[in-house]
């Protein structure tokens, strides 16, 4: 296996692991979300061109919720990413809102079998909901802002 991440191409390590399929992993590190390919041993960062800008800073949780990959990067709430249309949305604590993410600083995703999905962050939990029928997210007993 060719071992393409150095220099500093994983930045500090690895922080998150997720399988996306047979072969391929995306890698969560210090420096964004890299793509790793096991049968060439080749990786590709991710997200170095997106509305938001460039996703480079430090991931702290990546989870699959069936074709959405959900993750976290420092500071900037959630990011959610179609894996079939490549749409990627960002939702983000809101202080107008009384309900929703209660920061952008998001340590943990944690899905569940009902299709509940619990957000850990600096200031406590958040829940919501993905609507399987539409494949768009329904959220409940809180609120997120999309940022454009």
């Amino acid at each position: 296996m060719i071992d393409d991440a150095f220099p500093d191409r994983f930045g500090n390590g690895v922080v998150s692991l997720l399988k996306i399929a047979n072969d391929i992993f995306w890698i969560g590190a210090a420096n964004g979300i890299w793509e790793f390919n096991i049968k060439t041993g080749k990786s590709l960062k991710l997200f170095t061109k997106t509305k938001y800008g460039e996703l480079k800073d430090h991931i702290y949780d990546m989870q699959m919720v069936e074709n959405y990959v959900l993750f976290s990067l420092w500071g900037e709430g959630l990011y959610i990413y179609n894996l079939l249309t490549k749409e990627l949305r960002q939702y983000a604590y809101n202080q107008n809102e009384s309900l929703g993410l209660r920061s952008n600083i998001i340590y943990s995703i944690c899905p569940m079998s009902n299709g509940d999905v619990y957000i850990g962050g600096s200031r406590g939990p958040s829940r919501f909901k993905f609507n399987r029928q539409q494949v768009r997210l329904l959220f409940c007993l809180c609120h997120f802002q999309m940022l454009q």
